[in-house]
């Protein structure tokens, strides 16, 4: 089974105000990122997840956080 993005994934994320980044592998995850670069708010799925650059980016003014067990 392979795992692949729609060709209009970002376009359908565009055309969004929030979209989902829930927990990936890592402490962070990208669709944090891609979330931003597409303009909507990221609404974050994890507990204890380790925002980068959290000390110059104030991750509250721009985006939700949601407990997993919520």
């Amino acid at each position: 089974m392979t795992r692949e993005k729609s060709s209009e994934w970002f376009a359908e994320m565009k055309r969004s105000i929030f979209c989902l980044s829930p927990l990936g592998f890592a402490k962070w995850t990208i669709r944090n990122f891609e979330s931003v670069l597409a303009g909507c708010i990221p609404v974050i799925i994890a507990d204890n997840l380790d925002l980068p650059a959290k000390s110059y980016v104030r991750w509250n003014t721009f985006s939700v956080v949601v407990r997993e067990k919520d």
